[in-house]
Parts: structure tokens; sequence; C-alpha cells
């Protein structure tokens, strides 16, 4: 068995005004109150192996899950599930095929459904901002203009050389990063702003609310946690004013089809408290980062693009009480 990794979340419920109109098949739907769920935060690999290769898988939770209610968990958030060349699935490189580690597409949709036989919850961890350069639409693309994945990756030229990357200027040489264990990969991001894409975006999202279409949502996450939400997609100045035009539409689409569907942003700043993020993208609750760094005693950061302040977080009782 592999060693198992609690992570107690610390989630200030910003619930606001992100409530769409429910449609039709979704109108008696009861509502949830997200206020009291104990949210088990796990990288899937990290927790039961249940066929002996050395990886937890879709499967070994299914197994688990008695276990897992009988410490109270009432919600299990996954790190991603897609198949990536990274460890932790971050940065895909086909976003709809469930990592083979973790198992099949019909082992996720059992397991969903095993979920919520036992009166649980899944959400399910997003970061869709990116591409890792295995992904066909990177592989088509580059240095191919009129490529039929074109839109779908942000170059800054013409001859599709220079695509845009994480964590470097614009225009650098295609680059490398190295991940564990010792892997190497390149990170590019996805043009947000092309229409084709924006509607990739809301249909993907939409599809994992209701799989199977058929109104029960029992094989249907039941909310989202998006990593690495900004409106100004690393401070690039490049994808901007992104929780309206961007993220709002892709969540109203989702709560359309399931009213309950909850949100869970995570601010990329974790000083701040994400109230703006929360109300100006529709999202339903950010992480009390500040919160977090205040009941530790320990020091503040901002994210990796800034500098932490010196003194770190400094907390206003008053401010915590307004938005927590």
């Amino acid at each position: 068995m592999l060693k198992q990794r609690l992570e107690i979340l610390l989630i200030g419920l910003l619930i606001g005004a992100c409530q769409s109109t429910p449609s039709k098949q979704s109108s008696q739907i009861e509502p949830v109150d997200w206020n009291n769920e104990v949210i088990y935060h796990v990288i899937p690999r990290s927790f039961y192996d249940s066929n002996g290769d050395r990886h937890g898988d879709l499967n070994g939770f299914v197994e688990k899950l008695d276990y897992l209610k009988e410490l109270g968990v009432t919600t299990i958030l996954f790190t991603p599930l897609y198949e990536s060349g990274f460890y932790h699935n971050y940065f895909p490189t086909d976003y709809k095929k469930i990592d083979q580690e973790y198992g099949t597409m019909d082992e996720y949709v059992a397991f969903v459904k095993a979920v919520h036989s036992k009166d649980m919850k899944f959400l399910m961890d997003m970061e869709t901002q990116y591409a890792q350069g295995e992904n066909i639409w990177f592989q088509e693309s580059y240095k191919n203009p009129g490529s039929q994945f074109d839109d779908f990756i942000y170059y800054t030229d013409s001859l599709n050389e220079y695509p845009e990357q994480i964590f470097l200027p614009t225009k650098s040489a295609l680059t490398e990063f190295e991940a564990w264990p010792g892997n190497k990969h390149h990170i590019v991001f996805l043009d947000l702003d092309n229409p084709r894409m924006k509607q990739w975006q809301i249909d993907f999202y939409s599809y994992w609310v209701d799989p199977n279409g058929d109104g029960k949502f029992d094989d249907g996450v039941d909310g989202f946690r998006i990593d690495h939400i900004m409106d100004d997609l690393d401070y690039k100045g490049l994808f901007t004013n992104m929780y309206n035009d961007f993220w709002k539409p892709i969540f109203e689409a989702c709560q359309k089809i399931n009213p309950n569907i909850f949100v869970l942003g995570e601010q990329s700043n974790w000083n701040h408290y994400g109230d703006e993020m929360v109300s100006k993208s529709g999202a339903t609750a950010a992480f009390s980062f500040p919160l977090r760094f205040a009941l530790a005693g320990g020091a503040g950061v901002h994210d990796m693009y800034t500098d932490p302040d010196a003194l770190g977080v400094k907390m206003n009782p008053e401010r915590i009480h307004s938005v927590v």
C-alpha cells in the first residue's frame, strides 16, 4: 500500500451570486449547503493501489470509501486525472483521457457512482490554461501555420515558431522544464481568447457535469477546483479580464446544467482573500490562505511570480470575519 496523504483545506466559503437559471432537467434539484463539507484533498496515486503496479488508482478509492466515510470525509478532491507526463497530472498531454495508471473511463464513472452511493461528493481538479508539449494541439500546430489546431495554442508569430510559455518572457526559445523523476517537457499557453478555444472549454467542463446526458448526475462531478485562477494570466498582459470573459461563461454553463455545481477557485496570490475572484468569476468559494497563515503563525507568500512581503501576511480580524 502506498503512503496515504491527507491535506486539510481551509476554504473560505464566499457563497455568492453564481446561481444561474436552472435547466428544465435540473429544476427539481434540492440545493446543497457546502458550508459543512469535510473535503479530503489527495493525489490519487499516493492513496491505495488496487492492482499492485505501485500507483494508487480509482479502484483503490472505491475499495476504501467506507474507510474514508468512517473518518468523516464527505467530499473527495483529487489532483487532475487527465493524461500527463507529470506525476501530478497538471499540464495534460490529452485532456479527455484518464491517466491509465489511475484506470479507464469506465472505472472513473464507476468511481463517481460509488462515491454518490455513499452519499459523498466528488470535486474534479482542473488547470485548463496550458498544454504539455506532447499534446496533439501543440504537436500538429508547432511551425505549421494553418493546422487544424492553430486556434488552440497561443503563438506570438505568424510562423508558429514561438508559442507562449509558462514562466518565460514572450518570444523565448522553446524551453524544456525538468520534472520528477527527470523527465523533460514543454509547457505552452492555450489561446484563451480564441472563440473556438473558449467554446471547447465550455463543452469540456460541461461534459464532466453529466457525462451521459441523462440529467441524473449520478455519474457527474459535484464541482471543480480551479487551479491557479487569475484575472491576468501569469501577469503577462496577454489574457486579461479572465474572471468575467473566460471563467464566468464556463461556470454559468455548468450551473445551468446542474445548479448545485460547486466551484472552488484557487487564487494565485495566496495573500488575497479571493473575494474579488469569487464576485467577478461566479465561483462559489475561494481558499482562505490568509487564515491558514494566521492559524499556522507562518509568513505569507504572494505567488510564484512575486516576492513575499518581508513581514508576511498582516491580518485584520474584522476582515477575516467579513469574508469567511
